[in-house]
């Protein structure tokens, strides 16, 4: 078959032109988006740390909660165990000669860095909730039940108190 002949028959059939077309575009769709995130991971992200990662964990926990039937007023205090940690690559240790340990260096833009393989989380303390639905216990156990599942927590690092009344000054 000359080529001119299997063109020709491309383009009577436009279903094939179509999916030969999407495959291109998908193809090309991976091909950007992988660039595209790996660029935005290495710019150097900033991640919270300390005090900001504890507030940042207590907004997002308040507004969750505050959907939860029968919360009312909520605020949420949590703890973390320490601050975000980076790992980074580290050439391979052959005890039986004695070699030490050393970190993968990467030189770019006439800077030194060492190689980021991940960062660790914190762990968490514990939580408090206080909330005006506290004195009923389903709803203390909803709330538990949810920052239980939402921070990867066990139920005896969360405690669910009742909110006092706000009292006005006369």
């Amino acid at each position: 078959m000359r080529r001119t002949d299997f063109f020709e028959k491309l383009k009577k059939d436009k279903r094939v032109i179509i999916l030969v077309g999407i495959g291109i575009l998908g193809m090309l769709l991976l091909l950007f988006s992988e660039t595209g995130t790996t660029a935005k991971k290495d710019s150097g992200e900033a991640l919270p740390y300390g005090e900001k990662a504890e507030k940042e964990l207590e907004e997002r926990l308040e507004s969750l909660l505050s959907g939860v039937s029968g919360v009312g007023r909520v605020k949420v205090m949590v703890t973390l165990d320490g601050t975000w940690e980076s790992v980074y690559a580290k050439d391979g240790e052959n005890k039986e000669n004695g070699e030490k340990e050393e970190y993968v260096i990467i030189k770019e833009d006439g800077s030194s860095t060492g190689l980021k393989i991940r960062s660790v989380r914190p762990g968490i303390k514990g939580v408090g909730v206080s909330c005006d639905g506290a004195d009923s216990a389903s709803v203390r156990e909803s709330v538990t039940s949810l920052v239980c599942a939402s921070l990867g927590v066990p139920s005896n690092k969360v405690y669910v108190a009742k909110a006092s009344p706000k009292t006005k000054n006369k």
